[in-house]
């Protein structure tokens, strides 16, 4: 006898069973006046905008080289810091400290030899020569597809109690981040464990190096259910780092640029608005001499017709540009003008000057 006649025979209702059923589960999703809902818990701020909360997945994105390690590094360490320390900058971050509670980093793209590069100065900014019990550094290189994305599930059967995931490239969890149905899934899944484990978990993207795009239907689909998003770039015309307000997350609040370098090659400190002022201001008088070497490379004297006309030739500019960079080196002292109405350069040429390749 199957199960539906055996229960007809006890005289129960199917149909009212599964109204009940169904009635069960839909109260367990109602919100009401007598739910209680715990509110917003920010785990990781930037500038006082929350980029991190319990129960949420957020997103850190950047191009290659753009100091995303650098500021995943200085989180994680600030999550296992119980005070900081005067020296130490925080580029605005803060981190709710672990305590006793697992951090763990996740590596899918970098050689262990990184890894443990990254891991080592962790260490030596806590002060300690020992890893933390609470801090899992794993390294997910070497493992299939599929078996990343399980990976990530079976932490919490292993640990109780976690504080912080960082993936360090979530995109490498799945094929192909332009498949749609593997994405939101991949995504879906991150979002379940952070709520079911009431975890917070830091979701790593890389932009497209082109056009500096978010990458695929796993990017697009990450940022539109991320609880925050920051962006990390390297800003060439200023030669700084800087970490920008990602997009609009429910919560968040928009925050003005943090602009970072390296006072060594592992240590950063943030740099002012000012500062940030004098380095363009810098870069543009070293293009400018540079321009002036890159002219007069091969002569001492240029008539100033072809001089200005060189110089819209050599940056790709218009004829006023060029003139207007003739202005201004005239203006620095760089170049002057003779009786016979030559360009003469002021400025001694390096011998290993190069003809400029970039736009200035």
């Amino acid at each position: 006898m199957d199960n539906s006649r055996k229960i007809q025979s006890k005289g129960i209702d199917i149909q009212q069973l599964e109204k009940d059923n169904l009635s069960n589960f839909f109260d367990k999703l109602t919100i009401n006046d007598k739910s209680t809902i715990e509110p917003i818990e920010p785990i990781i701020t930037i500038d006082s905008s929350n980029f991190a909360i319990k129960s949420g997945v957020s997103v850190l994105n950047g191009k290659k080289g753009s100091g995303k390690s650098t500021v995943l590094r200085v989180m994680m360490t600030l999550a296992l810091m119980n005070e900081k320390p005067g020296w130490f900058d925080d580029l605005t971050i803060y981190v709710k400290p672990a305590k006793e509670k697992s951090v763990i980093y996740i590596n899918t793209e970098m050689p262990d030899s990184l890894v443990k590069d990254m891991h080592d100065q962790i260490l030596k900014d806590l002060g300690v020569t020992e890893t933390p019990k609470n801090f899992k550094v794993l390294d997910f290189l070497g493992l299939d597809i599929e078996r990343r994305q399980s990976a990530i599930s079976d932490l919490f059967k292993v640990y109780d109690d976690i504080h912080l995931i960082f993936i360090d490239g979530g995109a490498d969890t799945l094929e192909g981040v332009n498949d749609e149905t593997s994405s939101i899934k991949a995504v879906e899944t991150l979002i379940k464990l952070a709520q079911t484990y009431q975890t917070s978990i830091v979701n790593v993207i890389h932009l497209n190096q082109g056009n500096g795009e978010t990458r695929g239907h796993y990017g697009q689909q990450s940022e539109r259910k991320a609880s925050g998003i920051a962006t990390v770039k390297f800003d060439e015309s200023k030669e700084v780092f800087e970490i920008k307000y990602g997009g609009k997350s429910r919560g968040t609040k928009m925050f003005k640029p943090i602009h970072f370098n390296y006072i060594d090659k592992n240590r950063v400190q943030r740099i002012s608005p000012d500062t940030t002022a004098t380095i363009v201001r810098k870069a543009k008088e070293d293009s400018l001499l540079q321009l002036v070497h890159t002219c007069f490379k091969d002569r001492k004297r240029i008539k100033r017709e072809e001089l200005t006309k060189l110089i819209s030739d050599i940056t790709g500019k218009s004829s006023r540009t060029g003139q207007n960079k003739f202005n201004e080196m005239l203006a620095r002292n760089l170049v002057t003008i003779d009786e016979q109405k030559y360009a003469v350069c002021l400025t001694p040429i390096p011998e290993n000057s190069q003809q400029l390749s970039i736009e200035v």
